[in-house]
């Protein structure tokens, strides 16, 4: 009697454990299979609370994060965090419900490196005091074409280069925006501008204010004019259409101002039909009746 005791309690015990165990479920996916280096490398990490109570999120102590990434390159070796990465402040995940972020990993990982990388996110669980892991995904790093590139100097005396890369995806042609420290060759900022069609290469220009303009065509009949900031923070986009015989170019004048000239602004147009439409329609008065009427 108290073997089947002993037995049954121990067997309590294992299935508690695997309960708290499958509290919460842990999926990663990652927002494209290939990414261009030194641009941001995003994962969605979801955790769903099975538990009927809610859970918070937090590291095993002060200071630590409740998520992490075993990331290991094609030989199999780890990749360690990089100084001073970002911590995943507490969460609360209600009974029965999920929470979703995105994550960029090279803000925490040193993802520069050509190559093949396995990817699994690590979430602490406080009422376990263990670690959950997703399944583990592939992601690659690649490298992109440079096709401009240019030097400039600031007022402070540094010099940054402005490079645009095209990347050949499975399908389609991809416009990247580098800005790199031309002293010491340190990538500050990669990132994609869009999807882009190789009818006209893209026109790049610099201006008064060392800010950089590209113009590129990004279907058949449609072009884009992205403005960025001499820091590389991304500024404005304009939409133009090639109208009857116009196509939008890159224009700098003799001040260094840029515009873009031809084309048409397919915001512009829709307001002009608008106004029409509601000049149209308007209810008219009296006194708006032709004389004699």
């Amino acid at each position: 009697m108290r073997n089947r005791l002993s037995f049954l309690a121990a067997f309590a015990s294992l299935l508690a454990a695997f309960s708290a165990l499958g509290q919460i479920e842990v999926r990663m996916e990652p927002e494209a299979r290939t990414y261009v280096a030194h641009s941001p490398v995003n994962v969605k990490v979801t955790v769903i609370n099975r538990s009927p109570n809610a859970i918070s999120l937090r590291g095993p102590s002060a200071g630590t994060s409740w998520l992490n990434f075993k990331i290991t390159n094609h030989k199999g070796d780890l990749v360690t965090t990089r100084p001073g990465a970002p911590i995943a402040g507490a969460v609360s995940v209600g009974a029965s419900r999920s929470v979703s972020l995105k994550v960029n990993l090279n803000l925490a990982y040193p993802l520069d490196r050509f190559g093949n990388y396995q990817v699994t996110a690590n979430v602490y669980n406080p009422a376990t005091r263990r670690f959950r892991s997703s399944p583990p995904k592939m992601i690659t790093i690649d490298e992109a074409k440079a096709i401009w590139q240019q030097t400039v100097g600031l007022s402070n005396g540094a010099k940054n280069e402005y490079a645009l890369l095209s990347y050949r995806g499975y399908d389609r042609t991809y416009l990247y925006f580098r800005l790199t420290n031309a002293k010491n060759g340190y990538v500050k900022k990669t990132y994609k501008l869009g999807e882009m069609v190789l009818y006209r290469p893209p026109q790049a220009v610099v201006d008064q204010s060392r800010q950089f303009h590209v113009l590129y065509q990004a279907a058949p009949r449609q072009y884009v004019h992205d403005r960025i900031g001499s820091d590389g923070k991304f500024l404005k986009r304009t939409m133009y259409d090639e109208g009857k015989g116009s196509r939008p170019e890159l224009v700098q004048g003799q001040d260094g101002s840029v515009r873009v000239s031809g084309g048409v602004d397919p915001s512009e147009e829709k307001r002009k039909k608008r106004s029409k439409l509601k000049e149209l329609t308007r209810i008219r008065r009296l006194s708006d009746r032709p004389p004699g009427y």
